[in-house]
């Protein structure tokens, strides 16, 4: 784990539609330097990304009404949010289910539970791999 959170102030949108993992990842990542915003619905998100631009999204798999793999398909499909990192957080394990994601352009896939270690360490790496190409 790196501190560059805590330096920068990097802001990570999650988006979850369980309130319970929204809360833990916003107090995980805002205990480690980051600034949090939360949406429960990938709508909810799409309206977030009208305001604000994240260095991050964490975004769920599954969720009522638009799904996660729809979403990453939405945000690659603009030109405005086509680069923005994307984690793929998900509580269904198969390679069927990573795959789909990553193909949509999902950056990176991660099952739940997940480690607090691994979660930072990943939303460390999409933040230094936004830094390096806007350099």
């Amino acid at each position: 784990m790196t501190d560059s959170g805590k330096e920068t102030g990097k802001r990570v949108l999650a988006i979850d539609d369980e309130v319970v993992t929204r809360r833990v990842v916003a107090r995980l990542l805002e205990t480690n330097g980051y600034r949090v915003s939360l949406a429960c619905s990938a709508e909810e998100a799409l309206e977030v990304l009208e305001r604000e631009r994240p260095a991050v999204v964490i975004c769920d798999l599954v969720m009522p009404g638009m799904g996660g793999v729809a979403f990453v398909e939405l945000v690659r499909a603009r030109a405005d949010l086509a680069g923005l990192p994307i984690l793929i957080l998900s509580g269904r394990g198969s390679k069927s289910d990573r795959e789909r994601a990553l193909a949509a352009g999902a950056d990176q896939y991660m099952n739940k539970p997940f480690s607090s270690i691994d979660l930072l360490a990943s939303v460390q790496r999409l933040v230094d791999s936004t830094d390096l190409r806007a350099a």
